[in-house]
């Protein structure tokens, strides 16, 4: 039997032994976008996501991934983060590939991996983080990450 009989598609992810589904769900049910659509032109981007979902449905078996034209979120009950294209520093700053992972915090964060932050509201700021290699997936990245899960589900 699916986990999901009434998603179009789930991903299993196996570690240590333990098996997690992972619900994946469209905005569009007609026409579903999938994660290997969003990234079919880079597959260096490709990898790279997959690693960090390893990492984030480790970490949040509940999680749900959402697929959208421009993004692809991460959901525990209120999105806590999403991955995209998007150019946050000029083009010759990018590098060749990369995925933009965006995190809402509590409080600004100062580091140089951070390219952009802003307050979008009140007690709320965005962080845009430039990833180009598994190597910065690391404890930081992840501690953030949890922040961001945690203040999402206040």
């Amino acid at each position: 039997m699916e986990p999901f009989p009434c998603c179009s598609s789930a991903t299993q992810v196996a570690r240590e032994g333990k098996i997690h589904y992972l619900r994946i769900v469209g905005n569009n049910k007609k026409d579903m976008a999938t994660e290997e659509a969003f990234f079919a032109g880079d597959p260096v981007a490709w990898g790279l996501y997959e690693t960090l979902k390893k990492e984030l449905v480790w970490r949040y078996p509940e999680m749900e991934v959402r697929v959208a034209k421009t993004q692809v979120s991460f959901f525990d009950r209120l999105m806590f983060g999403c991955v995209s294209f998007a150019r946050v520093r000029r083009k010759a700053e990018m590098p060749r590939h990369f995925i933009t992972l965006t995190l809402g915090l509590p409080e600004p964060v100062d580091s140089p991996r951070i390219a952009v932050k802003c307050q979008p509201y009140p007690g709320r700021w965005a962080h845009h983080i430039v990833l180009a290699s598994n190597e910065e997936i690391d404890a930081e990245l992840l501690a953030w990450i949890d922040r961001a899960h945690q203040f999402a589900q206040r």
